[in-house]
C-alpha cells in the first residue's frame, strides 16, 4: 500500500508541475476534467509555450504514463494477494467497497494480527519506557531562564 500511495502522490505532483508551467505563462486551467487524459493532452498540444517548457511538459507526461503502468502492476499484485483471503472475498460483496479500500482494510488487519504477538507488545513497552526515561532526564536538566530584562524606556522617551 505504501508504494501505491507514493506513486499516486508522485502522479499528482506531476500534474501540479504541469499546471504551474501553464500558470507561469498565464494560460488558464484546463477546461477538461483530466489534464493528463486524452482530451486534456489534446488541449495541451494546442497551447502556445516556449520550446523548453513544451519539452518539460512532454517529459512530465511520459513520467506520468510510466508511473501509471507501475500503478497497474502494483494494483494487480494487491488484488492477487487480497483475493487469496476468504474474508476479503466476503468484503467484496459490500457495495461501494473498491480494491483500494479492501487492500487498506486487509493490510490493517494484518498489522493488528501482528500486534497480538506478545513479543511485539513487550518491545513497544520497552521503547515507551526508554522514551519516558530520556524525557525525565531532559526535564531534570532543564535550566529555566529568568524574567526578561526591564525595558529601557526608549519607547516612552519624549523626542525633541
Amino acid at each position: 500500500m505504501t508504494k501505491r500511495n507514493q506513486i499516486v502522490r508522485q502522479r499528482s505532483r506531476l500534474k501540479n508541475i504541469i499546471q504551474s508551467i501553464l500558470h507561469s505563462h498565464l494560460i488558464p486551467s484546463c477546461p477538461h476534467a483530466d489534464l493528463c487524459g486524452a482530451s486534456g493532452r489534446a488541449w495541451l498540444l494546442g497551447q502556445v509555450l516556449p520550446e523548453d517548457e513544451q519539452l518539460a511538459i512532454e517529459r512530465h507526461l511520459r513520467e506520468f504514463d510510466r508511473l501509471g503502468e507501475d500503478l497497474k502492476v502494483i494494483e494487480r499484485d494487491l488484488a492477487r494477494s487480497a483475493l487469496g483471503d476468504e474474508g476479503v472475498k466476503r468484503l467484496m460483496t459490500i457495495p461501494g467497497v473498491d480494491m483500494v479500500a479492501l487492500a487498506t482494510m486487509w493490510a490493517k488487519r494484518q498489522t493488528a494480527h501482528a500486534y497480538n504477538i506478545k513479543s511485539h507488545r513487550d518491545q513497544e513497552r520497552r521503547w515507551v519506557e526508554r522514551a519516558e526515561t530520556a524525557y525525565a532526564r531532559f526535564v531534570a536538566g532543564w535550566n529555566p531562564r529568568g524574567p526578561k530584562r526591564a525595558r529601557t524606556g526608549a519607547a516612552t522617551e519624549v523626542r525633541r
